[in-house]
């Protein structure tokens, strides 16, 4: 008989209280909840991150039974209770039990869906029940996850994630048309990812309030109202504003979809393949954004890249509407405003602080006041913390040390990654004056690479220590920046490029797919969400990074460089518009000039960026650990209904 345990009912008085006890005790989450009115019933279904289940159920009238010194004197008193059972084949099954005795109590019968008139939950569409002996025990079918559900859930996070590597080989077409600074260009990419990082966190708690469905819908036409901003900017600060737009759409899309997915998989293995499925679509976006933005760049114009993600949101948003499953989890949740806004003031003001202090001097007052309200704001965020019902982030997890250093090594991974990116990008296309279909390969190269390596990670993710992954990610991502920075500026050959992109890929694969893994199992169990979720925004905020001090250092180096070699005109565009507008429209002397110039400051920059690298092996190989306990800590106050066994 194919069947699996699905979960054990225990039926209570007060729903409210016994819900939010056990989730605090056993680090539970609502999967869904539903009432019959006619029964005059509620019931709420809570799952542990490892897969087991209990459903509690509240009756109108419900009178106290037996409640027994120990489980010993329980079993003298006979119960009625019940356990579910999961088949993938309903029909057979109950025919089998019949033939073996037990009777129907209950005919078969659709649950209650979202909407629907005899209940209020969100339970998965097209599951049936039916009720057998006397000792009560449920066998359920549950259809599997909504093809049309996974389809959307896969395009909306693919559109997001293409759009972060759209602008990867236009950077120079973007510096050219709109005679942009290096800070300018670098304001591009972190324009998108600043407000996805900062929003991530409580759009998760949006979707849980108010439904993850609206989210998508809401988070699709927002991507593509944004991308068609960029694509009809006439300016570098239009150009912002649409990337501004875009990130918060893609931070709207980014969570709801996987929690989407996660509420209608029940099953621990079924989510386990939905997932895997939603990581691809990632690369998937990753490897298609550069490829498309130098095709359409290259046959057209730099602002055609934006084209195909303004289809692609309006796409979702349409496909989420008419396919998706609707799912909230409402218990316990609310919106931590004060630690949103702190922390959305911090790093804004932090990066800002970072991009413009290159341009505009350390020393100046409009730099040191955003470096000041910065520190302020994250001070305040700290107080905000410490002092919410349900902060957006437990500083608790601070203390853990594999927790920190995993924290560390996100920030560095990436800083130094995209850092790396970003120099790429600007050498072969705003030095080097390649198309953007020959500036954006080296990216198709590196973005395909996880799609090639997913199934063997896999597998190795399930037999390998995080932190080994972590080393054997971060050591070949240092190896190929350093390769890089030795690389002759002329050099624009992809054969030339395909080794340390190789070692790239390889190493940035290795350390996304192990990142959260390592974070998370540094934590209590029931601590894992937020973990993974502060994992993110620290990653996404090094993303963000990375492009800003890079970009400050190597431009600022150039400058330097080329103090007292530029004259007349060349010397006045260098301090209007940088070493990138002389690189551009100087003469031929100030362009030789300022391309020695830049390849020094980017080979300082890429170097920077392979010491981060190591600097996060040196942090996992002394700090990164896994917590083999894994448990939460114990909840005083422990009702009468938990006594039982």
């Amino acid at each position: 008989m194919d069947c699996r345990l699905d979960h054990v009912g225990l039926n209570v008085r007060d729903l409210a209280s016994q819900t939010s006890w056990y989730r605090a005790a056993f680090g539970l989450r609502t999967v869904f909840e539903f009432t019959l009115e006619g029964a005059g019933m509620s019931a709420v279904v809570l799952e542990h991150p490892d897969g087991w289940r209990i459903e509690l159920l509240a009756r109108a009238g419900s009178a106290t039974g037996l409640r027994a010194p120990d489980p010993i004197s329980a079993v003298l008193t006979e119960g009625y209770g019940h356990f579910a059972v999961t088949t993938p084949d309903l029909d057979a099954v109950h025919t089998q039990l019949l033939q073996l005795g037990a009777r129907t109590v209950l005919e078969p019968a659709p649950l209650p869906r979202a909407g629907s008139a005899d209940g209020v939950g969100a339970r998965p569409r097209g599951q049936s029940h039916r009720t057998h002996r006397e000792d009560g025990f449920i066998v359920k079918k549950f259809q599997q996850l909504d093809v049309r559900t996974l389809i959307a859930c896969c395009l909306a996070v693919a559109a997001a994630q293409l759009c972060i590597t759209v602008p990867s080989p236009i950077n120079g077409e973007i510096q050219s048309a709109f005679g942009a600074s290096g800070a300018q260009v670098a304001w591009v990419s972190s324009a998108f990812v600043l407000p996805t990082a900062i929003l991530e966190l409580n759009f998760g708690v949006v979707g849980d309030l108010f439904g993850r469905k609206r989210l998508l819908v809401i988070g699709g036409f927002t991507l593509a109202l944004g991308e068609l901003l960029n694509a009809t900017a006439q300016n570098i600060t239009m150009l912002w504003v649409g990337q501004v737009v875009a990130g918060i759409g893609a931070a709207a899309l980014f969570p709801s979809s996987l929690a989407v997915i996660a509420a209608a998989t029940p099953q621990e293995k079924d989510r386990a393949r939905a997932v895997s499925i939603w990581a691809v679509s990632i690369s998937l976006g990753s490897a298609v954004g550069p490829l498309s933005s130098g095709v359409l760049a290259t046959v057209a114009n730099f602002r055609f890249a934006f084209v195909p993600p303004i289809v692609l949101g309006v796409a979702v948003a349409v496909t989420a509407w008419l396919t998706v499953t609707d799912s909230r989890a409402p218990e316990g949740r609310s919106l931590d405003w004060p630690g949103q806004i702190t922390i959305a003031i911090g790093l804004t003001a932090l990066l800002w602080g970072v991009i413009e202090g290159g341009e505009r001097g350390w020393g100046s007052p409009v730099i040191v006041t955003a470096l000041i309200v910065a520190a302020l704001a994250l001070a305040a965020f700290v107080m905000a913390e410490r002092r919410a019902a349900t902060p957006m982030f437990h500083l608790e997890l601070l203390k853990i040390p594999s927790f920190a250093a995993a924290a560390v090594v996100a920030l560095v991974g990436m800083f130094g990654f995209i850092g790396t990116a970003y120099c790429v990008s600007i050498r072969l296309g705003a030095v080097m004056h390649l198309s953007a279909l020959r500036a954006g390969m080296p990216f198709v190269i590196l973005q395909f690479i996880p799609l090639l390596l997913a199934p063997l990670l896999s597998r190795m993710l399930s037999r390998i220590e995080a932190r080994w992954l972590l080393m054997g990610g971060l050591i070949p991502m240092a190896a190929g920046q350093f390769w890089i920075a030795a690389l002759p500026i002329t050099t624009t050959s992809l054969l030339t490029f395909l080794g340390p992109v190789l070692l790239l890929g390889v190493g940035f694969i290795c350390v996304v797919s192990s990142l959260t893994q390592a974070a998370v199992n540094a934590v209590p169990i029931r601590m894992t969400g937020m973990a993974s979720g502060a994992t993110s925004l620290v990653r996404e905020f090094g993303q963000g990074l990375g492009p800003a001090v890079i970009s400050t250092v190597a431009m600022s180096i150039a400058s330097s460089a080329l103090v007292g070699k530029l004259s007349g005109k060349d010397a006045g565009m260098e301090e209007a518009a940088g070493p990138l507008a002389v690189v551009s429209a100087g003469s031929d002397s100030a362009r030789a000039a300022a391309q020695s110039a830049l390849a020094h400051g980017m080979a300082v920059g890429v170097v920077i960026c392979g010491c981060t690298s190591l600097v996060g092996a040196l942090v996992t190989l002394l700090l990164v650990r896994g917590n083999k306990e894994r448990t939460g800590q114990p909840v005083a106050g422990e009702p009468v209904a938990a006594q039982a066994v």
